[in-house]
């Protein structure tokens, strides 16, 4: 019993003394798409993420110049563009695949929809009209909807029972072969599957279709959801050890 406690004890103190982690780096872009200024607020009070914004300029896609994500660990996209020059084309895609991960969130989902390798990287794709065989995609406001997290036990979802909130739900959108759900509903105005997790070459990349309005930016369990998202798609514990 004595060496159980000196071993236990030896642990500890490794622990104690290990180096805390820097903060992730975190990139919220946003723009083309009005909002609700309490989106913010689903970055703010955690101590493990420092984040910075850039909004699109009446300029399509003006935030992805050339080495737009460099210094970041997680890029957050919150924005809505519907054209992209094909400089900011690699732009995007030189971000990405080297360790960077990336969070899709909402209208996002709907960007660029003449551009095949965005459905690629984010696993999925809001289709304004028919495309490949696939069909038009659809959304519903203010619907009571109930999300609960999907089997398998992922960390996004670690700690996280069903909730309920009023939202924008999103039905027939695009997903890839082979992304794995974290987040499913079984509302009939809205996809059984509303938020994956996939990978794109080295980078973790989570999509995440609920994110409409104030309603769930002020729900705790969908602040947990986003913050647990971002931990997750930087590499990190996603519920971090204080």
């Amino acid at each position: 019993m004595k060496r159980i406690y000196i071993a236990l004890a030896l642990t500890l103190a490794v622990a104690a003394a290990a180096p805390a982690e820097d903060p992730i780096r975190l990139l919220v872009i946003t723009g083309s798409h009005p909002y609700d200024v309490r989106f913010f607020s689903l970055f703010e009070g955690h101590s493990d993420i420092e984040w910075d914004k850039k909004t699109q300029s009446s300029k399509p896609c003006a935030a992805y110049s050339e080495g737009f994500a460099e210094g970041y660990d997680v890029v957050l996209l919150y924005d809505f563009e519907m054209s992209i020059t094909d400089e900011q084309k690699d732009a995007f895609v030189n971000a990405f695949g080297g360790g960077r991960g990336l969070v899709v969130l909402h209208h996002a989902i709907c960007s660029h929809p003449g551009w095949p390798k965005f459905r690629e990287i984010a696993g999925g794709q809001f289709f304004f009209e028919e495309k490949d065989g696939h069909r038009k995609s659809e959304f519903t406001g203010g619907v009571q909807m109930t999300y609960k997290p999907a089997e398998g036990n992922h960390p996004i979802t670690k700690g996280i029972a069903p909730f309920q909130v009023i939202e924008e739900p999103y039905k027939f959108v695009f997903q890839v072969d082979g992304a794995k759900p974290v987040l499913e509903s079984d509302n009939e105005e809205s996809d059984s599957v509303v938020a994956w997790t996939r990978t794109y070459k080295d980078s973790r990349v989570a999509t995440i279709m609920p994110g409409h309005g104030w309603q769930i930016f002020e729900d705790p369990s969908y602040r947990r959801f986003i913050a647990q998202s971002i931990r997750w798609a930087a590499g990190r514990n996603t519920i971090p050890v204080e």
